[in-house]
């Protein structure tokens, strides 16, 4: 991997990044770039830092913090710590939106939530789009 650290950082960070397999994919790629020259370990923190640790699944969380790398680097060990308590208090999620639990790859989001008032009865069909969080009513009142 012959690209400057910078180069890495900004493709890491990137919000438009597609990976197949989730956020394992942009670890890996950190550290193979971080492996590929001693003078690199020094930039662990810094490249690492890029990866959204909190949207991996927790298992490959416990993986990953016995990897050498990260293993012997505090931060790196912080941004781990910081992952699996957000994942274990899934109630406080939405209020910490960070750039380290914001899905990649998606520019507008539909959120639709009904409410149902005795059995099928739905009073009220909105959805919020994410870029601006403002409620947009589909249709009110007794819709079924």
């Amino acid at each position: 991997m012959n690209i400057s650290k910078e180069a890495l950082c900004g493709y890491l960070s990137s919000d438009s990044l597609n990976t197949l397999r989730g956020e394992i994919e942009a670890f890996k790629a950190a550290k193979r770039w971080l492996e590929a020259g001693e003078d690199r370990i020094q930039f662990v923190g810094e490249v690492m830092n890029n990866v959204r640790f909190k949207l991996m699944d927790p298992k490959k969380l416990g993986g990953i913090s016995e990897n050498g790398i990260v293993q012997n680097n505090s931060q790196c060990q912080k941004l781990i710590r910081d992952a699996l308590v957000y994942q274990a208090n899934i109630y406080e999620q939405p209020l910490t939106t960070t750039y380290q639990n914001k899905p990649r790859g998606i520019r507008d989001v539909l959120t639709v939530e009904g409410n149902s008032y005795k059995g099928s009865t739905i009073n009220d069909l909105g959805g919020a789009r994410r870029k601006n969080r403002k409620w947009i009513y589909f249709f009110r009142g007794n819709a079924f």
